[in-house]
């Protein structure tokens, strides 16, 4: 049987997290993960190498102070999910010779990575308005960046709970 609660959230989290990339700026993956790791394994190779994603972080009873976990859940606790939304997305390399990328291709991939972010944030405010008010309600965390030799990006984290 499917999950009826958090699920449909995140499908259409990641459907308003898609269309706000574009098809111009959109990565080689865009969907639903589940699972603590960030998944720079889907970053792909294709044109636009990179991956956004919709992931649930956590999940906990929070009933009396969301979005903290209840010391002492019950069985009329409600349910609360950690969900990251992020993108990452391939940044320049410097050459085998040990010199650094050129600053023009860093500075673009630090602007690629703020405008990913903006995306982020309008698919989270822009998604969740309105269409599972009466289901959920939310409150955001923060953005970390995230950045490693060849990746550059970050992740979003929001706290929902069933109401």
């Amino acid at each position: 049987m499917a999950d009826a609660k958090i699920y449909p959230l995140l499908a259409e989290l990641s459907a308003c997290l898609c269309a706000e990339l574009g098809s111009d700026a959109k990565p080689c993956f865009c969907g639903v993960l589940f699972g603590p790791e960030i998944p720079v394994e889907y970053t792909g190779d294709c044109d636009e190498c990179g991956a956004a994603y919709v992931r649930l972080i956590d999940s906990f009873q929070s009933t009396d102070e969301f979005p903290s976990p209840d010391l002492l859940p019950t069985c009329s606790s409600l349910t609360a999910w950690t969900i990251g939304v992020g993108i990452i997305r391939c940044s320049p390399l410097g050459d085998s010779s040990g010199e650094p990328p050129e600053p023009e291709a860093m500075q673009e991939a630090a602007r690629q990575a703020l405008a990913d972010m903006d995306a982020i944030r309008r698919a989270i405010r822009c998604c969740l308005a309105g269409k599972f008010d009466d289901e959920f309600e939310y409150v955001l965390g923060q953005f970390l960046p995230a950045a490693e030799p060849g990746l550059i990006g970050g992740e979003q984290t929001i706290v929902v709970r069933e109401i």
